[in-house]
């Protein structure tokens, strides 16, 4: 069993109620809550999805999302190590990332970087001097 609450998401509508949220139960399954006045969850679908906690795939099942605020529903993944580590000297490419930098010491996002891809280029945050190069 993996901590639950590894994936979280922004508010939707899901069978009228207009506080929605997705969490995960740490056991690879996706649910559907609403929050009470009190802030507790209210589980209204305890099997809208799944999640792969090895390779990171989620899969919504068919429900009937009727608002979402926002563009989009925005679905995060909190991985249970922070640093992807490459095998055998191999390169990791990253496509389409959204990348955020937490400073653990100011206790916020000191910067985030949307539309990553790493397919030979590099990237600076002067913000916070750090340096990403793919070669």
């Amino acid at each position: 069993m993996t901590k639950a609450f590894n994936i979280s998401s922004s508010k939707f509508t899901y069978n009228g109620n207009t506080n929605c949220y997705f969490d995960d139960d740490g056991d690879g399954n996706i649910r559907i809550y609403s929050l009470t006045a009190a802030g507790a969850r209210n589980y209204l679908n305890r099997s809208a999805g799944s999640v792969n906690y090895l390779t990171g795939v989620i899969v919504i099942n068919d429900i009937l999302i009727t608002a979402y605020v926002g563009n989009a529903i925005a679905i995060t993944a909190d991985p249970d190590k922070g640093d992807i580590d490459g095998l055998r000297n191999q390169l990791l490419l990253i496509k389409d990332a959204s990348i955020s930098l937490y400073d653990t010491r100011l206790q916020s996002t000191v910067s985030t970087i949307s539309s990553i891809n790493t397919e030979g280029t590099t990237t600076t945050i002067p913000e916070t001097g750090v340096i990403t190069t793919v070669y």
